[in-house]
């Protein structure tokens, strides 16, 4: 659906499994997350597309789309958004793109570090889900 993971390495089974799990030389899972278009399963090159957020009679919705769907989701939507009010303290419009950004690697492993101790796991590299963020901003305000 919206995520692939792809493991990659040297292969050893791993614990209690019956397949065998892709290791590193030193013995790490490697993983390798690419996003797919939730609309017509295409995987999505770093940098385009990305992650939609909309909102329409107070549900708020989220998808993964590739720079075409984007367009084609913005192109079908932009005469009601031009003639809509914005409303609300949240400054993003009714549909907005999440790209990937670099962000502050300390800020990252404090995230990561946060979020294994409190319940949200996380692996050591690789994109944090975005409500594994929102939760470690949210207690951390």
């Amino acid at each position: 659906m919206a995520h692939t993971i792809v493991k990659r390495g040297n292969v050893s089974p791993g614990p209690g499994r019956d397949s065998p799990v892709p290791r590193t030389p030193g013995g790490k899972v490697a993983q390798k997350i690419t996003l797919v278009d939730d609309i017509d399963g295409t995987p999505i090159d770093s940098g385009d597309g990305g992650t939609v957020r909309f909102s329409i009679e107070g549900a708020n919705y989220e998808i993964d789309l590739g720079p075409d769907n984007i367009a084609e989701l913005h192109s079908a939507l932009e005469k009601f958004v031009s003639s809509a009010r914005r409303v609300g303290s949240r400054p993003a419009a009714a549909t907005s793109v999440a790209t990937a950004s670099k962000s502050d690697p300390k800020q990252l492993k404090a995230i990561r570090e946060w979020a294994n101790a409190n319940g949200h796991p996380v692996s050591d590299r690789g994109r944090i889900p975005s409500e594994v963020q929102a939760a470690y901003q949210a207690a951390h305000k």
